[in-house]
């Protein structure tokens, strides 16, 4: 399993996969590694300094400790989701935590039909 969380201050990483498929790039203010950290499983993918780059570091205790395990970091990231979009700028922060906590994940491979449009008559 993973033991660090990394915050880039400066540069550029790529994380890509054993057969090297890019999966993203990270720069200034993005971070990587939480995955490991989150599900005590071994890292998702090999990162890599594009540049001569800067990270901020926090090992795997100080994470758990600050920062807490994967359900209540999920709920943080959806409530933080549910800031940016429109239809919910009005509800109290209150709601949107109690929205926060409904929303379930839903993985959909690539070509993957998520609406489908209903003739009408």
């Amino acid at each position: 399993p993973g033991d660090r969380f990394y915050i880039c201050q400066r540069g550029a990483f790529s994380c890509f996969t054993n057969d090297s498929k890019e999966l993203a790039r990270v720069g200034p203010g993005q971070c990587f590694g939480e995955l490991a950290l989150l599900t005590d499983e071994g890292r998702a993918c090999n990162v890599m300094a594009l540049d001569t780059s800067e990270v901020l570091t926090l090992d795997r205790d100080a994470f758990h400790a600050m920062l807490g395990r994967l359900d209540s970091l999920r709920s943080m990231w959806r409530f933080e989701a549910l800031q940016r979009v429109p239809l919910f700028a009005r509800l109290d922060n209150k709601t949107k935590a109690a929205v926060a906590s409904a929303l379930g994940q839903v993985v959909m491979p690539k070509g993957t039909a998520v609406v489908t449009q209903v003739r009408c008559r």
